[in-house]
């Protein structure tokens, strides 16, 4: 925990007046999602990994309750172990192995500027997107943005319910975004946007992840809903495969187990 003086000392574009308290992480850093999406791809292809890039997935083929096939729109694929990790769309592929499980998804919007001198130094957020809504139906307004190695801010985030998987971008979210970024960062007045955009993300109700062997099929692993997943990717990747040669995860996993979702059978008395 920070005083607004210190905060304002490792953030010289922040306005003083605007700040109560800060907290500061001195390790953070900054990753670029093209860079390590590419490189865990190139890697993986390297060990035999085949990536099938815009492909659906039709149907789960079900054998002696396992998934023996998937199939999908570049054609079937035999499985022996199936790792399901389909964010948003985690309930529709749950679905078809028989589950249902409430995973729901919201669109989020972003944005970045033209290139400038240097004026963030770190990752900034106002938290307002780490605070449940009273109004779930509202749109959730926050103030995060950072400045890539080219000079680029990048801010986000205004986030509403998904519907449709709609990725369009909206004129109020990025709108409202720029209005909470200027009471933080009122130097910035004059920055000029290039590109906007949005995606949506998984979330359950009690905002934790989904992470272990589904029971029934048995041979199905999930994981989904991992918030600022780009970062812990590769941690999440070792625990999987450590999973997968176990046959079990963690104990301190179970907290985020399927198995919180799962009514328990009723037992009836004789």
């Amino acid at each position: 925990m920070i005083t607004p003086g210190q905060a304002v000392k490792q953030e010289p574009a922040l306005d003083p007046n605007k700040i109560i308290g800060a907290v500061y992480c001195p390790g953070e850093g900054i990753i670029n999602p093209f860079n390590i999406t590419n490189g865990l791809a190139s890697t993986a292809g390297r060990y035999g990994a085949k990536i099938l890039t815009q492909t659906s997935v039709t149907a789960l083929e079900m054998t002696g309750g396992r998934i023996s096939a998937v199939e999908t729109t570049a054609g079937r694929i035999k499985t022996e172990f199936v790792i399901m990790a389909a964010g948003a769309w985690t309930k529709d592929i749950a679905a078809m192995a028989g589950i249902d499980i409430p995973v729901k998804y919201e669109r989020g919007e972003a944005m970045v500027s033209m290139a400038v001198p240097r004026m963030i130094r770190g990752m900034v957020t106002d938290g307002s997107l780490f605070v449940p809504p009273e109004n779930t139906s509202e749109m959730v307004v926050g103030a995060c943005l950072g400045q890539t190695a080219s000079g680029n801010i990048v801010m986000a985030q205004a986030t509403t319910d998904g519907a449709d998987y709609n990725c369009r971008s909206t004129y109020e979210g990025p709108v409202r975004v720029a209005r909470k970024v200027l009471t933080l960062f009122p130097g910035l007045d004059d920055l000029e946007i290039i590109r906007m955009w949005a995606g949506v993300v998984a979330y359950t109700d009690d905002k934790k992840p989904l992470f272990g062997f589904v029971g029934k099929p048995d041979n199905l692993f999930m994981v989904t809903n991992f918030h600022s997943a780009v970062g812990i990717s590769p941690g999440i990747g070792e625990l999987t495969l450590e999973a997968y040669r176990q046959g079990r995860t963690t104990p301190e996993a179970a907290a985020y187990s399927i198995q919180r979702y799962v009514k328990p059978e009723k037992i009836s008395q004789l």
